[in-house]
């Protein structure tokens, strides 16, 4: 569990648009492929605490995500990276 989390340490967020500044760096991990395919986000309450936000902000910024294509939440089981390509990625900077 630790090593899942150690990416999300070092998000670094301004006071303004927070929700999409989460987004935007989430995106950044899974372009690095520091976040791989088929791998679960750490539960809202736990990065929304590692990030220093509030729930709601979280819940924004992976709203983003799904609309960008990138994650799939599961109501009850999580969010996950789902396959992406190169060219969804680009598109959705």
């Amino acid at each position: 569990m630790k090593n899942e989390i150690e990416p999300f340490k070092l998000i670094k967020i301004n006071k303004n648009n927070k929700n999409i500044q989460i987004a935007d760096q989430i995106q950044e991990m899974i372009e690095k492929g520091e976040l791989k395919l088929g791998a679960k986000l750490p539960s809202e309450r736990n990065l929304a605490q590692i990030v220093g936000i509030n729930r709601a902000t979280l819940r924004e910024a992976i709203r983003i995500l799904e609309q960008r294509g990138l994650i799939k939440t599961d109501t009850g089981r999580g969010a996950y990276i789902i396959e992406v390509s190169p060219l969804i990625v680009s598109e959705n900077k």
